[in-house]
């Protein structure tokens, strides 16, 4: 959604930016209520979803999302290492006050900065950059193996139930007091993270007699949502696969049975076949920073400065000729690798 809203915009097609938006907030409800979901919110999709609303009049959508921002960022923020975007104070001050919700925008005001930096004022539009950096993690497989004991298993327990027990041994040391059967080897994904490409991002906007400058916050930590989700699915993805590999185990011993070499073969097509799933999403960004600049009329170039650990100069990226209209927002992202 994230990515047909900014598509959509740069086609000059707002009705299909709106309706991205629609479906991203439908999304977010349905996780919440349905409960089966560890992604329940995402205040940065919930801001954007403001400003596009906001930027094409439609306010009390524009509020809904503001606020359901601003409460996401304060309770999990800080668990996803998060910034609140400082302008999203600034545009719950303007979109309460345009709604005439007065109390409501004195309260929002007492936590906004220097708003005539972030708000469209008389003969000026905004400029909200995001600033994708990085790439997600990615999964690989990794080849564990489980210990099944002589007389270990037993037929009136389900597969599922002896799964469970085996899932249990896994991380353990071998019990050297049983008599060891069979190592049931078992490929499973884990996830493989990679550095942070940069540490801050510093902004400089540039017109003909004009200079703007300011910094991008970190307002979406994608590797963060990633590794939950993983480690919440995890366990399910355990379970399921040693099951499966458990079928295969108790096929091989039953064609033992008949033949030691029919046996060994069942056995090596099960390994050859024992793989796990990796597939992802690799190209996501490891993070989205952002940035907001309130601009006069008129058209700049964009210069980004990427700083490393010791807040060195390690990388410069420019946009050319980004226009800023009249009380208008102008969404721009630039992706990093």
């Amino acid at each position: 959604h994230y990515y047909k809203i900014l598509n959509y915009l740069y086609l000059s097609q707002p009705e299909g930016a709106l309706v991205e938006c629609r479906k991203i907030n439908h999304q977010l409800k349905t996780f919440s209520v349905s409960g089966d979901s560890v992604f329940v919110n995402d205040p940065f999709l919930q801001y954007l979803t403001g400003m596009v609303f906001f930027d094409q009049g439609e306010l009390n959508d524009a509020d809904v999302s503001f606020r359901a921002a601003r409460v996401a960022y304060k309770n999990i923020g800080d668990r996803y290492g998060i910034e609140t975007p400082p302008s999203l104070a600034c545009d719950l001050v303007r979109c309460s006050e345009i709604l005439g919700d007065i109390e409501a925008a004195e309260r929002y005001r007492e936590t906004a900065e220097d708003c005539g930096k972030y708000a469209i004022a008389d003969g000026k539009g905004v400029l909200n950059l995001f600033v994708e950096a990085g790439f997600v993690s990615y999964k690989v497989e990794q080849n564990i193996v489980l210990p099944i004991y002589k007389n270990d298993y037993d037929s009136k327990r389900s597969n599922d139930e002896f799964a469970a027990v085996l899932v249990d041994r896994y991380g353990r040391p071998v019990n050297s007091s049983l008599k060891l059967d069979y190592m049931l080897r078992v490929a499973i994904p884990t996830m493989v993270s990679g550095p942070e490409p940069f540490m801050d991002t510093g902004i400089r906007v540039q017109g003909d007699s004009l200079t703007f400058r300011t910094r991008a916050v970190v307002v979406e930590n994608v590797e963060a949502l990633a590794y939950e989700a993983f480690e919440a699915r995890m366990g399910k993805v355990m379970l399921k696969t040693v099951t499966r590999a458990l079928v295969k185990y108790l096929t091989k011993e039953a064609v033992d049975g008949e033949s030691e070499v029919a046996g060994w073969l069942v056995n090596l097509f099960n390994v050859a076949t024992e793989s796990a799933d990796i597939r992802s999403w690799a190209t996501l960004p490891q993070t989205i920073r952002m940035a907001r600049l309130a601009l006069p009329v008129g058209t700049y170039d964009v210069e980004l400065t990427l700083y490393g650990a010791n807040q060195v100069d390690d990388e410069i990226y420019t946009i050319e000729d980004v226009e800023i209209k009249a009380g208008r927002a102008t969404f721009l992202n630039l992706r990093i690798n």
